[in-house]
Formats: structure tokens, C-alpha cells, sequence
């Protein structure tokens, strides 16, 4: 060890899961979900300012949930939940994109809205979902309605893109700043939603169906610095990593 250097304890929480996700402004913290879970708890990641340094610094974390997402769907579990939006804290008011992304055990996508006043109770606002259906291989639009089709495997696990621009899309008219939201089903699919953020909307881009054969998908991960390249694992601690260059 180097004299002087390492590290105390300061503080825990229960997030009633075996994994955690980060906002990208590292205000936030939630548990991962994929336990059955009937809700994701949101806890705040608190800094404060401290003499001589130019940026607030670590402090605590909040000892109990702060904002709660509790699927619209209610009989349905949270398989999967991560936080996405600006990565600088020092945006102020309407400026601030906080995202909280909820894949559903039955095949639903929920975004919900985090950029509320959470000191004054004030709960999460949904803004708009999607569903994973089987017919969508062919790039159907997700917000349509789909009557009497069946949901293709249970949501395992959901990853998101840093935001990223695209040119007019002529079939899907998606167009603007966007999220690419990445969806692991439990029949070894990849499902590929856009979220505009202009308008507020989820929509299905296109599937891979048996993407790991018969292994399973375990984890998602997207190129930090384009939205462009996507990475899976399989699951039960494969070694295999796959990549995916996305169009």
C-alpha cells in the first residue's frame, strides 16, 4: 500500500438487487431489477462543495429512495432498468434529460421521465412505452397498435446508447437526437428500440433473432462514444463477446 493512500466506508444502501446502474451525471443510483422486482428504487448520489475545489465532491448517499418507478404494467416484473440522459450536472431547469429506461418481464419497454422535483415527493412522470412483438424482424413501428400477436421471450436485460443525431429516415421518419435502446430477450434475440428525444417517442427499429444461438444473452453494453456499436455477452459466464455494428 502507498503511505497515506485508501479508502473508508461511506455508507450503504439495499437495493433489492444483485446488480446497480449510474445516471450519467452520477446523481443517481438504482438497483438493476431481474429478480422478479415489482419496482426500482432511485436513490441520490449527494455531493457537496468543499474549499479549493472547483466542483462539488462526493459526500453521501441518500439512505432511503428518493423516486421510485413501478411499471404501468403492474402485473408484470422489472427485468432490467437503466438511467440515461445529460451527463453534466450543472444543466439547470427544462435543460435537464434524466431518463429512466424499465424493460419489463413481458416484453415492454417504459420511459419515464426523472427530471422532477424529487425533494418535494414529486414521482416520476411516464412518458411513452413499446412492446416487443414477434412480427417486428421486419422493422414494423412499435407505437402502432398490435392486436393478437404474441410477445417473443421474456425481457432479460436492457442497455442505452450514449445520444447520437440521424438524417431523415424515410420508413421510419425518425429523425434528430436519439437513444438506441438495445433489449435482450430470454430466446436468445436482440430487439433494437430508437427513442427520439425531440419528440418524446419509443419506437422498434429491428431485431436479431437467435443472437446467441442457444446460450442466451447475458450482458448489453453500447461504445461510450457512439451508438453505433453494440456488445453482448452470453449468458452463464461465457467468454464469447460478440459485437454489433449498427446501421
Amino acid at each position: 500500500a502507498v503511505a497515506g493512500r485508501g479508502a473508508a466506508a461511506a455508507g450503504s444502501v439495499n437495493t433489492n438487487s444483485p446488480g446497480i446502474r449510474l445516471s450519467p451525471c452520477g446523481s443517481f443510483l438504482c438497483g438493476r431489477g431481474g429478480i422478479g422486482a415489482a419496482e426500482a428504487k432511485i436513490f441520490e448520489v449527494r455531493r457537496k462543495k468543499v474549499k479549493g475545489q472547483s466542483e462539488p465532491v462526493f459526500d453521501s448517499i441518500s439512505t432511503r429512495s428518493v423516486m421510485t418507478l413501478v411499471p404501468r404494467t403492474t402485473s408484470s416484473k422489472i427485468a432490467d432498468v437503466v438511467l440515461c440522459g445529460s451527463a453534466d450536472r450543472r444543466d439547470s431547469g427544462n435543460l435537464k434529460l434524466r431518463l429512466g429506461i424499465v424493460a419489463c418481464e413481458d416484453g415492454s419497454i417504459e420511459a419515464w421521465d426523472l427530471n422532477v422535483d424529487y425533494r418535494q415527493n414529486e414521482d416520476p412522470k411516464f412518458i411513452c412505452s413499446a412492446r416487443v412483438y414477434d412480427n417486428i424482424a421486419e422493422g414494423d413501428d412499435a407505437t402502432a397498435v398490435f392486436q393478437g400477436m404474441e410477445v417473443v421471450g421474456m425481457a432479460a436485460s436492457i442497455a442505452v446508447s450514449p445520444s447520437s443525431s440521424a438524417e431523415k429516415n424515410n420508413k421510419h421518419g425518425h429523425g434528430g437526437a436519439f437513444y438506441r435502446i438495445a433489449v435482450a430477450t430470454d430466446d436468445s434475440a436482440l430487439h433494437l428500440f430508437l427513442y427520439n428525444i425531440q419528440k418524446a417517442e419509443l419506437s422498434m427499429d429491428f431485431s436479431i433473432k437467435q443472437s446467441h444461438r442457444e446460450e442466451g444473452v447475458g450482458e448489453l453494453q453500447f461504445c461510450p462514444f457512439s451508438g453505433n456499436v453494440l456488445y453482448s455477452t452470453g449468458k452463464n459466464n461465457s467468454r464469447d463477446v460478440f459485437s454489433w455494428k449498427l446501421s
